[in-house]
């Protein structure tokens, strides 16, 4: 918890719910780690952002802050 994980890749796909964004993290300097972000979070995502990551001329990570305690659903943070 509280640890970031720097965004490899994002990519933007239509699954039976809807679009969805899939980002690729790295965990450690050996292993990276596919995970769909909640939709709330992937509104946040501009087609520019998705372009900016992946050609690496933006340096973002994931940060996994816990859970709400009334809702149960994961708290992130995009730095």
């Amino acid at each position: 918890m509280n640890t970031p994980y720097p965004i490899e890749r994002a990519e933007k796909l239509q699954t039976r719910f809807g679009e969805a964004i899939l980002l690729t993290l790295q965990e450690s300097p050996q292993t990276s780690v596919k995970v769909f972000v909640p939709r709330r979070y992937g509104a946040l995502f501009t087609d520019n952002d998705l372009h900016s990551i992946n050609e690496k001329s933006v340096s973002l990570a994931l940060k996994y802050l816990g859970n709400c305690p009334t809702s149960n659903s994961y708290i992130l943070e995009i730095e």
